[in-house]
């Protein structure tokens, strides 16, 4: 797919911004980490790559904007792009208000919902699925790319695995010690959403969802690990944090509005 007139005209009208154009590709415009004389090899690296089986999103046409162009080695463009399948895992916080008490709380738990439905598909997947994600990781280096590893950068899909997004030039993947900490930010994302009063941490969740939730993700920890094993990696403690992490309070037989509003109460006395 080629970018013509119209589609130039919205994507540089619109830096930051994804927009879907169908089934499979997409119209992003964004900065590039490399000058505009490099950017053709930049691309033609990640062709390649895809090309010889890495699972990563390739760029089909881009044109520059005008005058936008940076001394420190950065561009703006409009790229068309093969649309990954799948989702990421990526929530933003919520912060409660007077106003939208209600609304804030149904869309919370929406999301931690979501993400436990996520995590459970994550750890369903086959162990191939973590073997062929850290081989991707370590052969990226062979094309002079590497992964910026934000959760946002890869997507997950039970048939096609993990997609990769967003590559950036300049490997800096010389060794293993990256690859836990890599993992550990695609597959399980910025983690559960999280709810605040004030500057104050309530989240919670029904103990049903816990018990899906702590099963999905030790059962998940152990199948990235033993990927890790298989490549001659060695384990460190990055998901100890992810084993033993404090979960959010177990609200079991309470209304979660009865909940926030005891805790309301609770933080409106302390205030006093």
């Amino acid at each position: 797919m080629k970018i013509n007139d119209e589609l130039f005209e919205i994507g540089k009208n619109s830096v930051g911004i994804c927009r879907i154009i169908n089934e499979d590709y997409v119209l992003v415009s964004k900065k590039m980490p490399v000058k505009d004389e490099e950017l053709d090899k930049y691309i033609k690296s990640i062709k390649e790559a895809k090309k010889n089986g890495i699972n990563i999103s390739e760029i089909t046409d881009y044109k520059f904007i005008d005058g936008t162009t940076s001394s420190f080695g950065y561009t703006k463009g409009v790229f068309i792009e093969n649309r990954a399948k799948g989702n990421t895992l990526s929530f933003k916080q919520f912060y409660l208000n007077d106003n939208d008490k209600k609304e804030i709380i149904d869309n919370y738990m929406s999301d931690m919902v979501y993400y436990i439905d996520e995590i459970e598909r994550r750890s369903e997947a086959d162990i191939s699925v973590y073997d062929k994600l850290i081989e991707d990781l370590l052969n990226l280096s062979k094309y002079n790319l590497e992964v910026d590893p934000k959760p946002t950068n890869f997507f997950f899909d039970e048939n096609v695995g993990y997609t990769i997004i967003d590559v950036i030039p300049n490997a800096a993947i010389n060794n293993n010690e990256f690859i836990s900490k890599y993992i550990k930010a695609i597959v399980f994302g910025y983690g559960i959403p999280h709810l605040y009063l004030d500057n104050g941490d309530i989240s919670m969740m029904s103990i049903d969802l816990y018990n899906r939730y702590n099963k999905a993700k030790r059962f998940l920890v152990d199948k990235i690990e033993i990927s890790l094993v298989n490549h001659g990696i060695e384990l460190d403690n990055t998901f100890d944090f992810i084993r033993n992490e404090k979960d959010p309070n177990i609200v079991d037989y309470v209304d979660i509005y009865d909940y926030v509003d005891n805790r309301i109460d609770e933080h409106n006395k302390y205030k006093r």
